[in-house]
């Protein structure tokens, strides 16, 4: 099978069967977020009094309220509910697609903490992280393409090209601008976004930070050997197979590439460049070195 006739080189990123993973998390979010704006609305705003964050009614150990703020916006207008619903769903698609599930939540309790721990310092009175969220994502999206570039529209009419690294720039400038206008608002969504840039760092260099796993509760051991469910793999890693860059490189160069280069090309034409890890990176100057020698 000729290069040409692979998957990934049959459209742009996102065009093939790669983008039409379900993204459940992403819609579960989307979907929680409508109802608690619903519900809120039913109750004349009773609920979001008991959610949004407070910086005198989390330091009383109502800690809950960091996490539920993620699920409110500061406005109650649903024609803008609507459209960062909608902008948060198309992103965090891409998002989930290219890191996977679990890293995606990770990326977004990172934001939540990283609000989170400068709004302690501010006097904080009822405010949703939401706005703070759409912007993390915005950063990590534009942190996942680099240098690529793509083509948004402005205002859902005027078509805008960036490349991911412009996307950065902007997303921070506009929070900087808008710390100068409300501190209060502004300087947390820095907190998220920084937190976000560090996740971003490190899973591009990688390592995985999961807080995860610190919520997830231990298998039982016996007779020295833990046991729990079987391994079980998501959607991401259905689709790319695990290499390691110690393993020998088959006489057969048309199948090493098979089993260990097309998952990482494929990944290439999907997230880019920028969302390899330093191991993916060591197999494709194998690779090459080893077709060069052919």
């Amino acid at each position: 099978m000729g290069i040409h006739d692979r998957k990934y080189m049959s459209g742009p990123p996102g065009s093939g069967s790669y983008g039409n993973l379900q993204k459940t998390v992403t819609l579960k979010i989307v979907f929680f977020c409508v109802g608690i704006f619903l519900m809120d609305i039913l109750l004349n705003g009773q609920l979001s009094q008991h959610l949004l964050f407070d910086t005198v009614a989390v330091r009383n150990f109502e800690i809950w309220r960091i996490f539920t703020a993620a699920f409110f916006g500061n406005t109650v207008s649903f024609i803008w509910v609507a459209i960062s619903l909608y902008i948060f769903y198309s992103l965090g698609n891409f998002l989930e697609n290219s890191l996977g599930a679990n890293r995606f939540i990770n990326l977004l309790f990172f934001s939540i903490l990283g609000h989170s721990f400068l709004a302690l310092f501010l006097p904080v009175n009822g405010m949703g992280f939401f706005d703070g969220i759409l912007s993390s994502v915005f950063l990590a999206y534009g942190l996942i393409l680099g240098s690529q570039k793509f083509t948004l529209l402005l205002f859902f009419v005027l078509p805008l090209t960036l490349s991911g690294h412009m996307l950065v720039g902007l997303t921070v400038a506009l929070i900087a601008f808008q710390s100068f206008n409300s501190w209060t608002h502004g300087i947390p969504m820095l907190g998220g976004c920084a937190a976000v840039y560090i996740f971003i760092s490190q899973y591009q260099m990688g390592k995985n930070l999961d807080l995860l796993k610190y919520l997830k509760p231990k298998p039982k051991s016996k007779g020295g050997e833990a046991k729990g469910r079987p391994f079980q793999p998501n959607t991401i890693q259905r689709n790319f197979s695990i290499v390691e860059d110690n393993q020998p490189i088959e006489d057969d160069v048309d199948s090493y590439i098979k089993d260990k280069v097309d998952p990482i090309l494929e990944k290439i034409a999907k997230s880019g460049m920028s969302s390899l890890t330093k191991e993916e990176k060591k197999i494709l100057e194998n690779a090459k070195k080893k077709i060069g020698d052919r």
